[in-house]
């Protein structure tokens, strides 16, 4: 039971990702994971937003020494402040940027939901949160509508009910931050191994 590839967002949750993903090419660098299975928690209720966004502050600070878990809080709210990060089918993607250099991503599900403004009124449970650099707000904006437009066409809060298995969910989302991510890299270092094109300037006699 694993994930389906980002072009196929309608298919279950529970695809292999075999069936989807052919074996990269060896000698093409991989992008490190964002979400690992020590961020992500289940959970049976919370009474509020805010303490949501306080466990995932909690897990997107596990282990990192230079960032503080109330600074990754503040930054949380102040980016909600500019606007609600609440989807439909019960989806949340909240976001923040500080001076950390790799990104992070953190998820919180809830087994009872709670009522935030989403557009389709629905109880919100699963809490996708990412902690960006600062430096590369660009690069990862890609990554972020890909997120908002897969949970926001389809519903996967009844597939994880039911598996309620870290893994299937670190699958499923690490193939759309994959697909995305590593195109970028592989754009990158092609442009890196590109021979100059530019001709020199004839110098006048």
């Amino acid at each position: 039971m694993t994930t389906p590839s980002s072009s196929t967002a309608s298919e279950p949750l529970t695809q292999t990702q075999s069936q989807t993903k052919s074996k990269p090419n060896k000698a093409t660098k991989k992008h490190p994971p964002l979400l690992i299975p020590e961020r992500v928690k289940f959970i049976k209720k919370s009474d509020s937003k805010k303490r949501v966004f306080e466990i995932l502050s909690e897990l997107l600070t596990s282990g990192q020494k230079n960032v503080s878990k109330n600074e990754v809080f503040d930054a949380l709210i102040a980016r909600e402040k500019l606007g609600n990060t609440v989807l439909n089918n019960g989806t949340a993607v909240p976001r923040a940027s500080i001076h950390i250099t790799r990104p992070r991503v953190a998820l919180v599900f809830l087994k009872k939901g709670i009522p935030l403004d989403s557009p389709d009124r629905k109880p919100t449970r699963l809490f996708l949160a990412f902690l960006l650099p600062e430096k590369e707000l660009e690069k990862y904006a890609k990554v972020l509508k890909k997120i908002n437009f897969t949970l926001a066409k389809q519903s996967i809060i009844e597939d994880i009910s039911e598996h309620k298995n870290p893994q299937i969910l670190i699958d499923f989302f690490e193939d759309i931050f994959s697909s995305e991510l590593q195109t970028q890299l592989d754009q990158t270092q092609l442009d890196q191994t590109k021979p100059d094109q530019t001709k020199p300037e004839k110098v006048s006699s």
